[in-house]
């Protein structure tokens, strides 16, 4: 993505109150939110409190990483300062975090706030869960956007390097991927724990409406 299409992307900001949320399916936002000055905390600050319902599936910090930087460079659509992964690796500061909250060490604290949280990792699951949840049928989700990247092998010190640079979003990703594993948003309930979330450009929709819609009562971002 060029300079000017990332502007042009920054002055397209939704008019959240424009959309019909009183349709049989309401909006649902989607998109990653990785450009400066454009973190869903920043670009859609409403969506912290209901009725929106924020939702977010994170990914293990380096896969993500690795994936990122092959997919940058095979698409062409967001230009890298580093030639290499070992470099490119050695940049990263935490970005998961950054994107869920302004200060990136109150990021855990941001998504316990979430109204759901799952990870790629334990994505068919999740997904299950969460379809009845807005009043869907669960559909088995393809993977698309499937990045070809040649075998990688990195050296220990760079993975060390990576992993302690990087300890807030693998405390991120692990809490996730454990909320998950222990039972969702019914386990959390159990816990104690309170909700939020949301995001926004058209994907492609894993799920059909069913007959019912318990999503009628809050607008979702994901």
């Amino acid at each position: 993505m060029n300079h000017e299409s990332a502007d042009s992307f920054r002055a397209r900001r939704l008019n959240l109150d424009e959309l019909d949320w009183e349709s049989p399916q309401p909006p649902i936002l989607t998109g990653h939110f990785e450009l400066p000055g454009c973190a869903l905390f920043e670009r859609y600050s409403e969506t912290e409190t209901p009725p929106y319902r924020r939702i977010v599936f994170l990914r293990d910090p380096l896969d993500r990483a690795i994936s990122y930087f092959h997919y940058a460079r095979r698409s062409g659509r967001f230009p890298l300062r580093h030639e290499s992964l070992e470099a490119f690796l050695a940049s990263l500061d935490n970005p998961m975090a950054r994107l869920i909250a302004p200060n990136p060490k109150h990021a855990l604290g941001a998504l316990a706030k979430y109204w759901f949280v799952g990870t790629l990792e334990t994505a068919a699951l999740d997904l299950r869960r969460l379809a009845p949840l807005l009043g869907l049928e669960a559909k088995t989700m393809p993977h698309a956007n499937r990045t070809s990247r040649p075998n990688i092998f990195l050296a220990d010190s760079v993975f060390d390097e990576f992993k302690s640079r990087n300890s807030l979003d693998y405390q991120l990703w692990r809490t996730a991927r454990d909320w998950s594993l222990a039972g969702g948003l019914e386990r959390r309930r159990e816990l104690g724990w309170r909700l939020p979330w949301f995001n926004e450009e058209e994907r492609i929709r894993f799920c059909q409406p069913s007959s019912s819609s318990s999503a009628r009562n809050g607008r979702i971002t994901i």
